[in-house]
């Protein structure tokens, strides 16, 4: 077959070569009222044309319908996997939902803090809070292995549901929008003007300005973000020197004079010691990993989620790593007197939202059918509260 269309190839070849010449012929030879070009010009259309299309006719067979049949496959097996998994994480969503309510709209956050009573009921509450926000993270890591084992990958994240639990994973891993902050605030105490610098030298600046700050003020403010608050007047005025020089090796000089410098350190620490509990993207994937187990009863999944008493087995064990981290983003953030160089409150209402916009992308694509409406309302509630917070933010 192969070599029939190599000969098959070469006579169309051969053929598209001498048309030229037959045409010049044909032009010079003229008998009667029509050419010879004129006379075997269909003969040869229709042969070439018969050659092409027996040729290209199996190639295109074999290989773009082929093509196009195995992507309709994979699409078909996405969807699939897509709609079997986006019941359980909206299931899930809601419990988070409900919770992050509780926190933010009901204003009853008080459970997060240590010093609450009862301590049984209190902790319990935080651990349950952890609990849903992990089995989230179960959810969103076992439809990502599901996908990355189609024989392409699957085909991305571009759906809304998508780029929902993409705003999911960042409210709990993304801190560059402290570092901004804290270089501004730092350069606005100063007196040093940052608007001329382009978005990307900013950017730099912050990341260079972070670097910095914990290598003059040691690792202790990694454990405690007061240490620099707590530490003597020398070593407050060392590290604003220090963070000085630095802006000045970038071009950006201030405009205080000593005395106002000194008198100024106090408000220069302040903006300093931001205290963060971020929870990175690949701890994030360890603590889906440590969530999920193989589903050996479900046909539609691969995963399921542990239970909450095997959680809890789990933290006691000691083998959860990321536990830390993770009791961190919750416990002992104060919602009723906020310290505004704690960044927790602020991560917990992004990841409220983050959650919230899962469930309107689900309730969006299954036409309302897989979240339930109390739960859908309270979402939106989220979202309409955190935007009525930044415009009143921007007015002030």
């Amino acid at each position: 077959m192969i070599i029939r269309r190599k000969w098959c190839l070469l006579f169309v070849t051969f053929w598209l070569l001498m048309l030229p010449k037959h045409a010049a012929l044909a032009q010079t030879t003229l008998t009667g009222s029509k050419s010879i070009f004129e006379i075997w010009m269909p003969a040869v259309a229709a042969l070439v044309g018969g050659l092409i299309s027996g040729i290209l006719g199996p190639l295109l067979k074999d290989v773009v319908i082929q093509r196009w049949n195995e992507r309709r496959a994979d699409k078909k097996l996405q969807d699939q996997i897509e709609r079997s998994y986006f019941a359980p994480i909206s299931a899930s969503a809601e419990k988070v939902i409900w919770r992050m309510s509780e926190i933010i709209l009901e204003k009853r956050a008080h459970f997060l803090l240590l010093k609450t009573c009862p301590r049984n009921f209190s902790q319990y509450k935080r651990i349950s809070t952890l609990y849903r926000i992990a089995a989230l993270l179960g959810w969103i890591r076992a439809i990502s292995l599901e996908l990355s084992a189609l024989p392409r990958g699957g085909f991305g994240a571009t759906s809304p549901v998508f780029k929902a639990l993409a705003k999911v994973q960042s409210a709990l891993a993304d801190g560059h929008g402290v570092e901004k902050r804290r270089v501004r605030s730092f350069c606005t105490g100063c007196g040093i003007d940052v608007s001329t610098l382009t978005e990307s030298q900013f950017a730099s600046l912050a990341a260079s300005f972070e670097v910095a700050m914990y290598a003059l003020a040691t690792d202790e403010l990694r454990k405690n973000h007061h240490h620099l608050v707590d530490s003597t007047t020398l070593q407050q005025e060392f590290v604003c020197r220090g963070l000085l020089k630095l802006l000045e090796d970038h071009g950006l000089n201030h405009s205080l004079e000593d005395q106002k410098f000194l008198s100024s350190i106090p408000s220069l620490i302040g903006f300093l010691g931001y205290r963060e509990a971020l929870i990175y993207r690949e701890w994030q994937d360890a603590i889906g990993d440590a969530m999920i187990v193989k589903d050996e009863l479900s046909t539609a999944r691969r995963y399921r989620i542990i239970g909450f008493e095997e959680f809890e087995r789990l933290i006691a064990s000691g083998t959860f790593n990321w536990i830390e981290p993770f009791r961190e983003f919750i416990e002992d953030v104060d919602f009723e007197t906020p310290d505004l160089t704690d960044e927790r409150p602020k991560h917990l209402r992004d990841l409220a939202e983050g959650v919230a916009a899962v469930l309107v992308a689900i309730s969006d694509s299954s036409q309302g059918e897989l979240v339930n409406p109390e739960a859908l309302k309270r979402a939106r509630q989220i979202l309409g509260s955190r935007h009525s917070d930044k415009n009143s933010m921007s007015v002030t």
